[in-house]
């Protein structure tokens, strides 16, 4: 079942030090490093939205496998170089109906095929 979810960031912006870090050189990226990681990790599907609501404030709606997907125990290193400066709190709004129950998205793509012919 795949679910959708809310996630309310506020960055710890008094413990970021952008200059030092070699992943993200402001807010931004720093939230943007740790969605591609989480997706990357195999915790949410590439499909979010991310919204900046105030200083320091962002909301994400996310994609997930299952509500258990982003805890932080299926956190790795990557996942938790830009999560030690974040502060998330989650809410489940409920399943998406844009997946079937194996999660594959239900929007089909015809696929178009060009031949090129060249003769000399």
């Amino acid at each position: 079942m795949c679910l959708l979810l809310e996630l309310n960031i506020c960055v710890k912006a008094d413990e970021v030090n952008y200059e030092e870090e070699k992943f993200f050189s402001n807010e931004q990226e720093l939230i943007e490093d740790y969605l591609l990681t989480l997706y990357r990790n195999g915790q949410i599907y590439s499909d979010y939205n991310l919204i900046n609501i105030g200083k320091h404030k962002y909301k994400a709606f996310i994609n997930v496998p299952n509500s258990e997907s982003i805890k932080i125990k299926y956190n790795n290193e990557y996942v938790n170089r830009s999560f030690k400066y974040l502060i998330i709190q989650n809410k489940r709004i409920e399943k998406n109906i844009l997946y079937d129950h194996n999660c594959h998205i239900l929007i089909i793509l015809k696929i178009v095929y060009f031949i090129i012919v060249c003769k000399y």
